[in-house]
């Protein structure tokens, strides 16, 4: 029979798979790359409802996404593909020497510190089927950024649990949950993605399910054993309990997720260019959250990038009054907090969780200086002390971002609906921290 993709002949599907609805940002990434990249059926694609929808060696392209939209595909669709110049380890290998021979700040892990032939060793050695094959080549092709960034996040990983004597297959599924920790943003909406949007709650609740689409799309790939796909779901988890999608805290974080967590944060300030003074500033941010990350693992990667850090460009100097006026802002927000806190709050889930956020955050601004100084005091320091100014200007920055997180978090479950005056002082903070 002529490969035709519109044949609607029944015949008996594979059996033992678990049909999936289709997302449909994922699918238009997956067709369109077949506009410019080949893409072809190595199997039939089939319906839940057996009806065959695309028959073997029928190239795949933006036709056919209305099509495939229309049904849930069983298998995956990635399953059913083969495509031209797939990802492969040499590939992530080759990326991995592009980052490091970079001006970002992945050149940190040039240094014998970080032992970079044993980092581009491991990255040779990354399990990769052929259904993870198609859906990293779509991830380079379609989002290069996320592309990179994956791998970065996966070299750090690595590096990391070198520097904590993990090895052989252990180091080997710490690249892998770098590798592919974002995977399920490929089903996320690409705007939604974008730095400067700003996002409605149910728009960020999306977000935040995408540690939980890769778990179970991991969980799908025998390669993928061993842990990573629990990796996987925990690299937005904090030790604090104040991560997502779980919310779980302490011993519940296992050490993959916590160290997959660290390098996840931290490569923000590594690519993907090294802007002047980044790793000063991812210092200052490390720091700042140390009650939220894994301890030791924070030491050892402030280490690592204390081998470079004194080699970069002089950063240029903060805005002492900008710098004065956000912590000013912050502190209104905590004392804000601290009114609505003694007034005896709103026994909800949403006000017990942030108080506990709030309360860790309070001590965080104690321990960094910025909540005992007032204005005055605040600008007689920073004015006398360049260095001092630029970590002050991180660090409010960084208690903005934290204090953004409590908000985000109040509304994150959709089925806890917080109080009104909870809900007011959630949409000062943002009034405020946006100013």
């Amino acid at each position: 029979m002529t490969p035709s993709a519109s044949s609607a002949v029944r015949e008996d599907p594979p059996q033992g798979t678990n049909p999936e609805p289709v997302d449909p940002h994922y699918l238009r990434d997956i067709t369109a790359l077949g506009d410019t990249l080949e893409i072809r059926a190595r199997k039939a694609i089939w319906s839940k409802s057996r009806i065959k929808l695309v028959d073997r060696g029928v190239r795949i392209d933006s036709r056919l996404y209305e099509r495939l939209m229309q049904f849930k595909l069983q298998p995956a669709i990635e399953e059913c593909l083969e495509i031209a110049d797939a990802v492969s380890v040499e590939d992530l290998r080759r990326e991995t020497i592009r980052l490091l021979e970079s001006d970002s700040g992945y050149a940190c892990l040039r240094e014998p510190a970080a032992n970079p032939k044993a980092v581009l060793s491991v990255m040779g050695q990354v399990p990769i089927d052929s259904g993870l094959a198609v859906r990293m080549t779509v991830m380079r092709e379609r989002r290069p950024a996320m592309y990179a960034h994956a791998v970065g996040v996966a070299a750090l990983a690595v590096c990391l649990a070198g520097k904590a004597g993990i090895a052989g297959d252990r180091l080997r599924r710490a690249a892998a949950a770098g590798i592919y920790h974002d995977i399920g943003e490929m089903h996320v909406d690409p705007q939604l993605l974008e730095p400067v949007r700003a996002l409605d709650e149910n728009e960020r609740r999306h977000i935040y399910t995408h540690p939980l689409t890769a778990y179970f799309v991991l969980q799908e790939h025998d390669c993928c054993s061993g842990g990573v796909a629990d990796a996987v779901l925990e690299h937005h988890e904090r030790i604090d309990g104040s991560g997502y999608p779980r919310g779980i805290r302490g011993d519940e974080l296992g050490k993959p997720g916590r160290l997959l967590a660290l390098a996840e944060m931290s490569a923000a300030f590594f690519a993907p260019k090294l802007a002047s003074g980044a790793l000063q500033r991812m210092r200052v941010v490390l720091r700042l959250n140390h009650r939220r990350l894994d301890a030791a693992l924070t030491d050892m990667l402030i280490d690592v990038v204390q081998k470079v850090a004194p080699n970069q460009a002089a950063p240029e100097p903060a805005d002492s009054a900008a710098v004065i006026a956000k912590s000013g802002a912050i502190r209104a927000v905590v004392e804000d907090w601290r009114q609505l806190h003694a007034a005896g709050g709103e026994d909800s889930a949403a006000f017990h969780w942030a108080a506990e956020r709030m309360r860790d955050l309070e001590r965080a601004l104690h321990e960094a200086g910025l909540g005992i100084l007032d204005a005055d005091a605040l600008a007689g320091v920073i004015g006398q002390d360049a260095v001092a100014c630029r970590e002050l200007a991180a660090a409010v920055r960084e208690f903005g971002w934290l204090l953004q997180e409590v908000v985000n978090g109040v509304y994150r479950d959709p089925a806890v609906v917080p109080g009104e005056r909870l809900a007011r002082w959630a949409s000062m903070t943002r009034q405020k921290i946006a100013a």
